[in-house]
């Protein structure tokens, strides 16, 4: 786990960070990304769902792409509204989970 001031951070320096991962919803297995990067001073904030039985017809729960002034405003957002834990988001090295480009 990492402090949360290391992922401000990070965020603050145009890194983006986030978590693929999976939980329990409804009686089913539900996988879901999340990630945030500041992007032309803009803090963007990635959420996908998506349940298991779900993934061949790629049948989303929900995949967004929202826009925040300040990272504090984008992580409590997250909190509040994924199953993500902020301590455990990390850079996204190589691979990112979404394009900070898109949702303009």
């Amino acid at each position: 786990m990492v402090e949360l001031k290391k992922i401000k951070e990070w965020v603050l320096n145009n890194k983006q960070v986030g978590k693929v991962f999976s939980y329990e919803k409804c009686g089913e297995l539900c996988w879901s990304s999340v990630a945030i990067q500041k992007y032309e001073g803009i803090i963007k904030l990635y959420i996908d769902e998506i349940l298991e039985s779900q993934m061949d017809s790629e049948n989303y729960l929900r995949e967004e792409i929202l826009k925040f002034s300040t990272i504090e405003e984008a992580i409590d957002y997250l909190s509040n509204e994924s199953q993500v834990r902020i301590e455990d988001l990390s850079p996204c090295k190589g691979q990112k989970i979404f394009n900070p480009a898109l949702g303009n």
